[in-house]
């Protein structure tokens, strides 16, 4: 393998190995701070609306003992209505984590309750078909009851920016590497020119021609090179 060949090939490698890091470092960052954001935006609409959900169920009459099932449907079609249901969509559970209210278009939904008990962390990321959502719960405690409020917000878009950016890095790195590919090449071809003078000015020396010097054409250790060379030709001749 010629030298040259392997000064183009250990470049490009280190180049396009850097690209792959630097790049993927970069699109993931932006991802975790994306999805970090996405997280404390519904953990701050989750405490809101439990707050709301809590407010709306002291005011209910005095008559009942224990929040009835009816009454935390309604509360929960009030808080839908005040929301984004777009985008965001509300599950109360029973303390059997048996759902008392859904919002209408999240009803058919397969995503099981969570047990707030067993998981304190607050929120997770699920996936449900091709949707992606963080996912919020807290506990709730009105009336003699202890209910669970899940929200669960859309946050697709922001998976969807991941995929599409490092779609166009990848696009962007193959035309990069195309480019750095022909400079690097006729860069270590020059880079080389040097000893290729030195190889030929040593064949035509093993030929007889003591006389042939080799053209000094840098001035960095490979010209010092040439100079010593052409020294040992004249010592020789």
């Amino acid at each position: 393998m010629r030298f040259s060949f392997k000064v183009f090939l250990c470049t490009l490698t280190i180049t396009a190995v850097s690209i792959g890091i630097s790049g993927n470092y970069f699109i993931s960052a932006l991802f975790e701070t994306a999805l970090n954001r996405e997280v404390e935006l519904a953990l701050d609409e989750n405490n809101l609306l439990r707050f709301a959900f809590e407010t709306a169920a002291v005011n209910v009459p005095s008559k009942y003992d224990r929040l009835p099932d009816a009454t935390v449907s309604q509360i929960g079609q009030a808080l839908e209505i005040d929301g984004d249901s777009n985008n965001r969509f509300i599950r109360v559970c029973s303390e059997g984590l048996s759902p008392i209210y859904t919002s209408p278009s999240f009803e058919n939904n397969t995503i099981d309750p969570v047990n707030v008990e067993e998981n304190r962390k607050g929120w997770q990321i699920i996936m449900s078909g091709d949707r992606y959502y963080v996912q919020t719960f807290a506990h709730m405690k009105s009336m003699n009851r202890t209910l669970s409020l899940e929200t669960f917000k859309d946050i697709s878009a922001v998976f969807n920016e991941r995929n599409s950016n490092f779609a166009i890095f990848r696009q962007i790195s193959i035309v990069i590497l195309i480019a750095e590919a022909v400079v690097i090449y006729f860069l270590s071809i020059w880079l080389t020119r040097p000893i290729d003078k030195l190889s030929a000015a040593t064949k035509i020396m093993a030929g007889g021609g003591y006389a042939h010097r080799a053209d000094k054409i840098s001035n960095d250790e490979l010209g010092v090179l040439t100079d010593d060379f052409n020294k040992m030709a004249e010592s020789l001749e």
